[in-house]
């Protein structure tokens, strides 16, 4: 009867370990797709710039638009990447220049800069995020 019993609990350690690789598996695929299979609907600008290539490139992380302020020359393209977990927006302090729709973990927002000047940005969801994007 002990050997039984043995034999009974090494099964469910072993039915455990693969119900636990089969759901760390599922979960790593399902946050993938979620990032490539479904993206946010293409902004006016980003329909603009899937043929011209990104000057610069900002990560949005742990609530920071990483680096703060870029420098580019007028019409290049910036592409923001959200790397965070949480949905982010790129919108302009003042005037319309940055509008982007929602930003879900994984999207990016691409915008290309056709005006020389100084652009400071915010997230509309989290106000205390801040960069600036200077156009010469």
């Amino acid at each position: 009867m002990r050997n039984l019993w043995g034999w009974i609990i090494g099964l469910v350690v072993l039915i455990a370990i693969i119900i636990g690789i089969v759901a760390a598996t599922g979960n790593d695929n399902s946050n993938k797709n979620k990032a490539t299979s479904n993206p946010p609907p293409a902004t006016q600008s980003q329909a603009n710039t899937s043929q011209k290539t990104t000057a610069a490139e900002v990560s949005i992380q742990n609530m920071l638009f990483t680096p703060s302020q870029v420098t580019i020359n007028k019409g290049q393209t910036v592409t923001w990447t959200n790397n965070d977990s949480v949905a982010h927006t790129v919108t302009s302090d003042t005037g319309s220049e940055l509008s982007s729709e929602t930003i879900e973990p994984g999207a990016k927002y691409n915008h290309t800069f056709n005006t020389a000047g100084s652009f400071q940005y915010h997230c509309s969801i989290h106000s205390s995020m801040r960069g600036t994007i200077v156009v010469r």
